[in-house]
């Protein structure tokens, strides 16, 4: 198999993860907790609503990061500014996302925990290959 290819299937298995990750934002984003009967006794998910929105925010930055890599954007080398702030910020919001999700609760505690996590693996995954380039 050509190393190109290679690099290819990595790039549309990372997009898929993404794509997945970013599937089920939306879908935590759009749930209302309906499993009261009043409307008067649904609690507002406020720690679920932040750590959304902290992995919105770490799951576009990755992506912008991956089409920066794959395009060539920028050029990626060990001790790169830009390269290490972006995955350390990264990592921190899926970290921060992950904290938060804890404290939520129903499918919003579900997603974010699950996309905490796959979003932290994609950056240590970055993170990784960055240093081996």
């Amino acid at each position: 198999m050509h190393p190109q290819s290679r690099l290819s299937l990595l790039a549309i298995l990372l997009l898929l993860i993404s794509s997945g990750n970013l599937y089920g934002i939306g879908l935590a984003l759009w749930y209302r907790n309906s499993d009261s009967l009043t409307p008067s006794e649904v609690r507002p998910d406020k720690w679920g609503t932040m750590a959304v929105v902290f992995l919105s925010c770490s799951q576009v930055l990755y992506l912008i990061f991956l089409f920066a890599w794959l395009f060539q954007w920028v050029r990626f080398y060990p001790g790169n500014r830009i390269q290490t702030l972006s995955i350390g910020c990264g990592f921190s919001l899926s970290a921060v996302a992950l904290l938060t999700a804890s404290f939520g609760f129903g499918l919003r505690r579900l997603m974010g925990i699950i996309i905490a996590f796959t979003t932290a693996v994609l950056w240590l995954i970055s993170a990784v290959g960055s240093v081996a380039v």
